[in-house]
């Protein structure tokens, strides 16, 4: 069925792939020197293709149908060039590039971002697509539709606690940047979406690379790596006011301004937004705010720029789930905050809530210092406060470290309590990186970054039932966590010949970790890690003809384990680091009307860490390192644009994810002990053998444009059994967007929009957890799974002044 399924799809995307025989021919020179520019970046439209100059400066486009044209070309530190051209012509077309009079931010993450070009699998979503897909969720949910994405929404509707996850890697294994500054929190490897509300709307461009991705600032890429890069200065002044609302009270309002280039050298950019939501959970409320402020000098051959941006959130816990035996019964269950009041009724506590708030700062320099080598170094500072409150019944005085009470002869030795867990954070570091344009063949760049983490970790409590002399506010663990991280990297890009590229890139990471103090359990959390690893990566990229591209690349990322790793570890189980060994193969086809990538991959990981039901000394789930475990698979996606106001495309991910030999533990509590069953092959848990996806965009009048967005994922296991009782189903959900632009005399362009999700009303679950145990000589199990959104819809109204 596999083979079949591939097959029609390859014969799907080969289908439209003929047209008449025209070539157009240019070259691309420096307009002073006029020495050619190899590595210019050329577009055709209306046309779907691409290409870049070679050394001599050339480039060529064939195939093209008859009729009239426009080129786009551009290149690091030149302004760009649009040039209008009839085909057929005999002419060939010379492009003279002309020098910025002013560096551009293009230069602040040439180390961090890859090229379309490259031997890599990578997606890159510009402004244009960002802002369509915009409609007042999270960003995990404007990335829904790229290959081998699936996303998750505690609440149920893609607003406050939302992650993603690519090729079945979550997010503590895919290496976020903003600006090529980490955003990974370095303790947990985490990214939590809700700390940036509404950050896409200060994004110009995310790209995302899948498989081990190339060096960078962060955490070594373990499954797939993402960079942000925010608003880059307009070159003239505006101001632009968005407001929308939709199901479940959710209501987002944003300002954006920008001053364009005051006296042509200093540009500032900004945004403050709200939004609020009920959740489609029951409670799962979200208050959001955020801002983002941007301000920068650009000179000729340098530049200074300030980002400082910043996040608020207040949520309702919605991430607790839904039990199973309430799935067809009641679907937006929540039992986060449920407790027994004094009439013996159930109630629940309306400050079970996580409250946050996370600011950023990022300070760049660029320089260019002469036409083959410029430089850039970066300082950066996140700090982040906050906590979650929760109600917990029948809590043992003595997990707290307090005494019991005793009340003439009674022993009261358990009580209701409402705690806190906060979270205390620094993270700062520097980066430094320089390209080097050694020939118009061979391209340098290599950098260091230092990154210093210090977390502190403590729990309060804020009143006890049965210990009314307790002061708000006591503390009944404290610990901290200190990370410290140094890397340095080298990559080359070296053009063998006109057709073939080697890419390599080398880079050493070393990590130390400490942690001192106690966890929430009262248990001595001192201890300390070191690590040293070498991440090579290497790749060819062979362009057989203009339309036709292959490329392989091999490399190599480990990663070290979490504070919660060796939190819930048992002191003498430490868990070891990670190694993931990724061959990727692929394959890429452009015409004019019709554009094709596939590729194979296959992702060998030693000692991965997962979930076996195995528990610490205390009872707590632990993760452990699993010697053989692999992803395997192939991906592919196709484009089409066969009228100017159609555009069409798919994407389809089959991949087999596995462990190779897993040995699954059960709680057994009538023996104390744990049942152990060796199960031998399992799949991996959240790793769907098939996911896929389309969308259709129609603009049939100017400015009206409607998009069916469509989205499959098979089945995922829960846990790494392979059993069908622990297993999401299947689900296909179709989303439409309808939006229409038009301009008046007062105001530049009036954006209406509106967007109905789940247009079907499918119910469907996007993640779960599960724990098992044994008791009177049955298994029983407790779970959670988090049920999504019916139909519900958004609507807006975006004003360009």
């Amino acid at each position: 069925m596999l083979k079949k399924n591939v097959s029609i799809f390859v014969f799907l995307l080969w289908s439209l792939a003929t047209y008449s025989q025209t070539t157009l021919l240019g070259s691309v020179t420096d307009a002073n020197s006029k020495e050619p520019l190899s590595g210019a970046h050329v577009t055709i439209t209306p046309s779907l293709m691409a290409t870049v100059s070679k050394p001599d400066g050339s480039f060529h486009f064939n195939r093209l149908k008859p009729g009239s044209y426009t080129l786009t070309i551009s290149y690091l530190g030149y302004a760009n060039q649009s040039i209008n051209c009839d085909i057929p012509t005999k002419e060939q077309i010379i492009v003279a590039m002309v020098p910025k009079q002013i560096m551009q931010d293009e230069y602040i993450v040439t180390a961090t971002r890859i090229s379309e070009m490259a031997p890599a699998a990578v997606k890159t979503i510009q402004r244009k697509e960002i802002d369509q897909k915009n409609v007042g969720q999270d960003l995990p949910y404007l990335l829904q539709n790229t290959p081998s994405l699936v996303t998750s929404s505690d609440a149920g509707a893609g607003v406050g606690y939302t992650s993603f996850r690519i090729r079945g890697t979550d997010m503590t294994r895919i290496n976020v940047m903003v600006n090529g500054i980490p955003l990974n929190d370095p303790e947990s490897n985490q990214v939590y979406w809700v700390d940036l509300p509404d950050i896409a709307s200060s994004t110009d461009e995310i790209q995302i690379q899948r498989g081990v991705a190339t060096s960078s600032y962060g955490n070594s890429a373990f499954g797939a790596g993402v960079n942000l890069i925010t608003a880059t200065p307009s070159s003239e002044p505006y101001l632009q006011i968005a407001s929308n609302a939709g199901s479940f009270n959710t209501i987002r309002n944003n300002v954006r301004f920008g001053t364009g280039m005051l006296a042509n050298r200093i540009a500032l950019e900004g945004r403050l937004s709200h939004m609020t939501s009920d959740g489609y959970i029951d409670r799962a409320s979200a208050k959001l705010k955020s801002f983002f402020l941007s301000g920068g000098y650009y000179g000729q051959n340098t530049i200074f720029k300030l980002n400082v941006f910043s996040g608020y959130e207040r949520t309702y816990q919605a991430w607790n789930g839904t039990p199973s035996d309430s799935l067809s019964t009641n679907r937006t269950y929540n039992p986060s905050g449920e407790y027994i009041g004094p009439d013996g009724k159930i109630k629940y506590y309306q400050d079970e809530v996580d409250d946050y708030q996370q600011d950023h700062y990022q300070f760049f320099f660029s320089h260019v210092v002469s036409p083959s080598f410029s430089v850039n170094a970066a300082l950066h500072y996140t700090h982040g406060f906050g906590y979650y409150e929760n109600y917990k019944s029948g809590k043992n005085f003595s997990s707290y470290g307090f005494d019991n009470v005793i009340t003439g002869a009674d022993t009261i030795n358990k009580t209701d309590v409402i705690q806190r867990k906060y979270l205390d954070n620094d993270f700062f570091g520097a980066t430094a990186s320089a390209q080097y344009k050694v020939t118009n063949k061979l391209v340098l760049n290599f950098g260091s970054a230092y990154n210093h983490y210090d977390g502190d970790h403590y729990g309060t409590i804020l009143w006890a039932k049965f210990y009314p002399a307790i002061t708000p506010g006591t503390r009944w663990y404290e610990g901290n966590g200190i990370k410290k991280e140094f890397n340095s990297f080298l990559k080359t890009d070296w053009q063998i010949t006109s057709s073939l590229n080697l890419y390599t890139d080398l880079q050493f990471r070393t990590v130390s970790h400490s942690i001192t103090g106690n966890g929430d359990d009262l248990r001595d959390l001192t201890q300390k890690h070191d690590y040293n690893f070498f991440n090579p990566k290497a790749g060819l990229s062979w362009h057989l003809s203009q339309n036709h591209r292959l490329w392989a690349s091999v490399g190599i990322a480990h990663r070290e384990p979490s504070r919660s790793d060796f939190k819930d570890a048992d002191p003498e189980k430490i868990p070891s680091s990670e190694k993931l060994l990724d061959y990727e193969i692929g394959y890429h086809f452009q015409s004019q009307i019709f554009r094709a990538s596939t590729n194979l991959f296959y992702m060998d990981y030693t000692d991965q860490l997962v979930l076996t039901g195995k528990i610490n000394n205390v009872g707590d789930p632990i993760m452990i390192n699993v010697a053989d475990s692999y992803r395997a698979g192939i991906e592919m996606s196709a484009e089409t644009n066969p009228f100017k106001n159609l555009m069409i495309g798919a994407h389809a991910t089959f991949s087999s994810n596995k462990i190779k030999d897993f040995v699954a533990y059960v709680d057994d509590w009538d023996t104390y002990a744990q049942r152990v069953d060796s199960l031998g092959e399992t799949d991996l848990s959240f790793s769907p053998a098939l996911t896929a996806g389309a969308q259709v965009r129609y603009e049939p009048l100017k400015g009206f444009a409607t998009t069916w967005y469509t989205r499959y994922v098979g089945k995922q296991f829960i846990d790494n059994t392979s059993n069908d009782e622990r297993s999401l189903d299947a689900y296909f959900i179709n989303d439409l967007n309808l939006s229409y632009s038009f301009k008046t005399n007062l105001i530049k362009e009036i954006r209406l929009w509106g967007q109905i999700n789940n247009i079907f009303d499918v119910q469907y679950e996007s993640n779960a957890w599960i724990y098992r145990y044994i008791s009177d000589h049955k298994e029983y199990k407790m779970d959670g799974y988090f049920t999504q959104a019916g139909i519900n819809f958004m609507a807006g109204i975006t004003l360009n002044i």
